[in-house]
């Protein structure tokens, strides 16, 4: 569509954003693509909520228990999104902003807020959702899991066998990393003051799910 169309016109997006730390300065056509997302969003009225969070905090769990306690929820899973040469390219390190092929998902998300029905729910969860800001710039709802325990979360990572190199390489590659994204999105909302705020989720699942759920009844969702 010609939503769609517009984030391909960002010639600069794999260097600025693939490949640094730094914050992608957004073109003329993204701010575009992004007035006018949130203007169907409001004639839609959908509401948008991004969790993010270190690998294996519950990101996907939390989604998922949403969206079985709410009608017309759809999921964006960012672990879907990663890019086709990643496994030559990072050796395997799919924990970096590099490893996501951030222009697909933007015109996923493109695409789903122009499709799914009105007065929906669409849910992005990565352990990099804040990395682009695009995201956060459509978002009515931030939230981050703030798990620390390094060695509880490099457990429930062995546990699915999911890229598991042992909890000394969980330390140095992947939680090194989330620490860097840290850093990185304290910057960026710090700075971008037209951002809503990271509301920090601190209990377990079921405390989770119910915060969430407030959270999102106060938004006023059915509205």
């Amino acid at each position: 569509t010609k939503y769609l169309n517009l984030s391909r016109q960002n010639d600069n997006i794999s260097t600025n954003m693939m490949y640094s730390w730094n914050e992608l300065k957004l073109s003329d056509n993204d701010k575009e693509l992004i007035e006018k997302l949130k203007n169907i969003k409001q004639k839609k009225n959908i509401k948008l909520i991004v969790i993010s969070g270190p690998s294996h905090s519950g990101k996907t769990t939390l989604a998922n228990n949403i969206q079985n306690n709410l009608k017309k929820v759809f999921i964006l899973h960012q672990d879907h999104y990663f890019r086709r040469d990643v496994k030559y390219m990072l050796n395997g390190n799919y924990d970096t902003p590099k490893a996501i092929d951030h222009i697909r998902l933007r015109e996923k998300i493109s695409y789903l807020i122009e499709r799914i029905p009105n007065d929906s729910i669409l849910i992005i969860e990565g352990f990099m959702a804040y990395f682009d800001i695009f995201i956060p710039m459509l978002s009515d709802l931030n939230i981050w899991l703030d798990v620390t325990d390094v060695d509880e979360l490099a457990e429930r990572r062995r546990k699915t066998g999911q890229n598991f190199k042992g909890v000394e390489w969980y330390k140095t590659i992947v939680w090194s990393n989330h620490l860097k994204y840290i850093e990185y999105c304290d910057k960026l909302f710090e700075y971008h003051t037209e951002l809503l705020p990271r509301i920090m989720f601190k209990g377990n699942i079921e405390e989770n799910t119910q915060n969430a759920l407030n959270l999102i009844k106060k938004i006023d969702v059915f509205n």
